[in-house]
């Protein structure tokens, strides 16, 4: 499911934001037109959302089997996976020989040898699940050694790690000098992204501000509490915690601004209409 990361840009991003903003134009329009009975309806949404979301972003799905195997682990710094010793490393993917029958993975940012270890557990953990998935790897150390290692996060043999070496001289050149953004910040990005429309039915949902307010990071919450009482492939985090409940915000501020825009254009609509056509009940 980590691919989606991928297509992440601003683009994409950009027409996301732009359909949810109709969106939260709908919501409200339905809002105003049916305030009795759409509030209802906007529960049963979110009823109907909630296992979903906990199903996508709390299950560990693939990976029933991983429950409990893992450390219950809460990251509270939001910007620790940031930091250059900690952020997934960058670099180039390449298939490998003529028949591109092999995968190589040559990395380009060094990495301590305690985070080495953690992507080579990570590695032979997930394997072909694994966002950097290949048939070699070749990792640059913080203490200015390589690391060569293949898929099972075995170390390779002198001559296999030569040939790598040749191939990063070809493919990685300059690399180091143009590294892509984090995928971490794409994720970050998504988790913002799937929750705007929680904001924009939670408003429709509930007449409280409280409970308005309040869903989204409820949510959030569960989620991160599932991730950490299962112990399986994911780690609860303070920063998705948050990310999450920003996202829910800017719902909650879509559809206050669509509401009121809706508003705004049905008193304009009355104000022009021909008073001999008017309603006796919207005439003053």
């Amino acid at each position: 499911m980590w691919q989606v990361l991928l297509y992440t840009t601003p683009l994409t991003v950009g027409i996301t934001l732009a359909v949810l903003a109709v969106a939260a134009v709908v919501v409200a329009r339905l809002l105003r037109n049916n305030p009795g009975t759409f509030p209802r309806e906007a529960k049963w949404i979110l009823a109907a959302a909630t296992p979903v979301y906990l199903l996508i972003l709390a299950a560990p799905i693939l990976s029933w089997d991983q429950i409990g195997e893992g450390d219950r682990e809460i990251i509270w710094n939001p910007v620790a996976y940031y930091k250059a010793d900690n952020a997934p490393t960058e670099g180039v993917s390449i298939s490998y020989p003529a028949d591109r029958s092999q995968t190589v993975s040559l990395r380009v940012i060094p990495v301590s040898p305690e985070r080495l270890e953690e992507v080579q557990a990570e590695i032979e953990r997930e394997g072909e699940d694994y966002y950097l998935a290949a048939d070699y790897h070749r990792y640059p150390l913080t203490t200015g050694e390589v690391a060569y290692f293949d898929a099972e996060g075995e170390e390779l043999a002198p001559d296999v790690a030569a040939q790598l070496d040749e191939l990063y001289e070809e493919h990685a050149a300059g690399v180091d000098d143009n590294v892509a953004p984090s995928l971490l910040v794409q994720e970050k990005t998504v988790n913002t992204l799937l929750f705007i429309p929680i904001g924009i039915v939670a408003f429709a949902a509930f007449s409280s501000w409280a409970a308005r307010l309040a869903f989204g990071p409820g949510l959030s919450f569960t989620i991160e509490f599932l991730q950490w009482a299962m112990a399986a492939t994911r780690s609860s985090e303070l920063a998705d915690f948050v990310v999450n409940s920003a996202g829910h915000l800017i719902g909650l501020a879509m559809a206050v601004a669509a509401f009121r825009f809706a508003a705004r254009s049905r008193r304009r609509s009355h104000h022009h209409q021909d008073p001999a056509k008017t309603p006796e009940h919207l005439t003053v």
